[in-house]
């Protein structure tokens, strides 16, 4: 249709869900209650086109697409390195990814696990 979903919220004080959390809602169509029922197959998004609506689409949104969003020369280089790979992990695991490396505005912010030694 054109659209481009953002996948985000600006209600932090309400529904403070990390951004695996909905990636992994919306890939998998579950949600936290299993009173509530999920999103019907035929509307959930792939990996892919989760995560680009957690990143490039949202940029498009901020009137930042260019600057911000996606991995390229010229961008902000805010990363971050996985515990594990997002494109293979099980479904249900995708919620549970957290950062092991983040680096923001190409300096080193948070470091665990193997990436440890880096925080000194």
């Amino acid at each position: 249709s054109g659209v481009r979903l953002c996948l985000a919220s600006d209600a932090m004080n309400v529904a403070p869900f990390t951004p695996f959390a909905r990636l992994w809602y919306a890939v998998s169509g579950q949600t936290l209650d299993p009173a509530v029922p999920g999103v019907p197959a035929d509307q959930r998004l792939s990996r892919s086109q989760a995560l680009r609506a957690s990143t490039a689409n949202c940029a498009w949104n901020l009137d930042q697409e260019g600057r911000v969003g996606s991995i390229e020369p010229g961008n902000h280089a805010d990363l971050i390195v996985l515990n594990d790979d997002y494109f293979k992990v099980p479904t249900e695991e995708i919620r549970n990814l957290r950062s092991l490396l983040t680096v923001v505005g190409g300096r080193v912010v948070f470091v665990d696990g193997e990436f440890a030694r880096l925080g000194d």
